[in-house]
């Protein structure tokens, strides 16, 4: 029997396995828990000493192949380290499925760019010490010929073996447990293939045609982008952010709720909690693939639908069968003659002349507002606030930059905004609900994300009415995104009966006896291992 007598590439594999987990444990002390791991502790342990093996395993079967195979499983590497890095820059930990999700959701290259600028200070010389060691040990050895066959099936075998090992973890881990950067990219695709797998892609349930008459009025829904509800001088913030908001409000005309929740502190899932009213989390029965839109209901009671997306110039948020019941769509490319500080602006005044030239319309917005990069959200040199960010990157560190920069774009963004649209000639046949997907964090306590995490201040998101007519409404109640939905179906007059699924109280019927605890999800909203739950009203 012939004795195991370990090679050189062994003990190189080896070797360098445990330095890249010294190094990024060196480099990433803290590992923000945005998700729980569920499995036990002594399973996260065997769990985390596979993904060891698994890494070992990669770097050892790399150094067996020929050149070509090798430059495979190099990019891999590479992939796999700067995008887990810059995960780790942008929010704090590795990915999880969830995040692979929306960057899939949100493919447009304007977004990858900014994200790749605004933590690439970081990300490149924090991965290049790996990336160049393992391409050097990589290149660097000679393996025996004898040792060089298999080629390209070394590199599918060792990436089924990882996709067999995940998937036996899939159906009771978070996907969140520590471990080396390779390992938890890998992790994350296969979990978000298992996700794919299992999603409903049947119909919606359909909604009849109720009203034959179009509408007397118009009905505009509103979602800004990463507007921090207490950073609005309208509910009392230190600087004067909302002028115009305030004026409209002086006259009896807005209606506003202080201190309001988002569903989530991702657009993704933000957006399509306030698409279709679910609000009953975990969504694990798929509801928010199965149940109407509130462009059905729109349809239904005879509006003209228009959908305004100020960020995308393709389809995110629905699927193609949603998009039947939308009679405009309008991208971010038909109103960037001013610049994209300009966009929500020049959309304003389009829309305006839309909605003085004739009633029946229901308008669902889903403006740039503060997007990060901060610095496309504000001309150059109109900073009333300073000192302002000076680049595209996210600077934790410098605090109060970050926070005079995000003032300076609510005022110049909503107030331009606000004026340009909500004027008598639009009061008097339209009302307004104004709300944003979520907040920021304004790294108030170190965060190096401005959204999608788990902190309060990402979910603090503003909930407005405006309109001429008188409302009876109590403002003291506390609202969530979940409440907008049965809004938007009482501002369209639709019958209980013709609605399909149990939606949370109207803000038109709810009052401050009836407020409960409001929860925001961050993760998955449809498994209760991959999101979860975080109570907006704890102290």
């Amino acid at each position: 029997m012939q004795k195991f007598r370990p090679s050189a590439e062994f003990w190189s594999a080896i070797i360098f396995t445990l330095l890249l987990g010294l190094y990024e444990r060196w480099l990433f002390p803290v590992e923000m828990p945005f998700l729980p791991e569920q499995l036990p502790h002594y399973l996260q342990w065997i769990a985390q000493g596979g993904c060891v093996l698994l890494t070992a395993g990669y770097i050892g079967f790399s150094f067996t192949c020929r050149k070509t195979v090798r430059a495979a499983f190099l990019g891999l590497f590479v992939i796999a380290v700067l995008a887990e890095y810059g995960s780790h820059y942008s929010v704090g930990r590795f990915s999880v499925s969830d995040d692979y999700d929306m960057v899939l959701q949100l493919f447009d290259p304007t977004l990858y760019k900014n994200a790749l600028f605004g933590f690439s200070g970081r990300v490149w010389p924090a991965g290049a010490l790996p990336i160049l060691s393992y391409a050097g040990a990589l290149f660097g050895l000679r393996p025996l010929k004898s040792r060089q066959s298999g080629g390209f099936r070394r590199f599918g075998a060792i990436l089924l073996t990882a996709v067999l090992f995940f998937s036996a973890l899939y159906p009771f881990s978070s996907g969140s447990f520590l471990t080396l950067s390779l390992a938890a990219d890998l992790r994350s695709f296969t979990f978000l293939g298992w996700k794919y797998a299992m999603l409903y892609r049947g119909p919606r349930l359909a909604v009849p045609a109720i009203s034959a008459s179009p509408p007397d009025k118009n009905i505009v829904f509103i979602v800004d982008e990463s507007i921090r509800g207490d950073h609005l001088s309208l509910n009392g913030y230190m600087r004067p952010t909302t002028p115009y908001l305030e004026a409209l409000q002086s006259q009896g005309l807005l209606y506003n709720w202080r201190d309001s929740a988002s569903g989530a502190t991702a657009s993704t899932n933000s957006n399509t909690l306030l698409l279709t009213g679910v609000y009953q989390l975990p969504d694990e029965a798929q509801q928010t693939r199965k149940a109407p839109t509130i462009f059905a209901y729109a349809k239904a009671m005879g509006y003209h639908t228009i959908y305004l997306d100020l960020q995308m110039n393709r389809r995110w948020l629905m699927s193609e069968s949603d998009f039947k019941l939308v009679d405009e769509w309008h991208t971010v490319q038909e109103f960037l003659a001013g610049g994209e500080y300009q966009v929500d602006m020049i959309a304003a005044q389009w829309l305006y002349d839309k909605l003085r030239a004739a009633p029946g319309n229901f308008v669902w917005i889903n403006k740039a507002g503060a997007h990060f990069p901060y610095l496309e959200r504000i001309p150059p040199g109109d900073a009333t606030w300073q000192p302002v960010l000076t680049d595209g990157r996210y600077y934790p560190a410098d605090q109060v930059r970050l926070v005079n920069t995000y003032d300076n774009i609510l005022n110049y963004n909503l107030e331009h905004f606000f004026r340009a649209l909500a004027r008598p000639e639009t009061l008097k046949n339209t009302t307004f609900i104004y709300t944003s997907d979520h907040g920021q964090t304004l790294s108030e306590h170190g965060e190096t994300w401005p959204q999608t995490g788990p902190t309060r201040n990402e979910a603090r998101a503003p909930i407005l009415i405006i309109q001429a007519a008188p409302l009876n409404v109590d403002t003291r109640y506390k609202a969530s995104h979940q409440n907008l939905f049965a809004t938007l179906l009482d501002m369209m007059g639709l019958p209980q009966e013709y609605r399909r699924y149990p939606y949370a109280v109207s803000l038109l019927k709810a009052t401050a006896s009836l407020s409960r605890p409001r929860y925001y999800v961050v993760g998955d909203l449809t498994s209760r291992l991959r999101g979860h739950l975080y109570n907006f009203d704890s102290p």
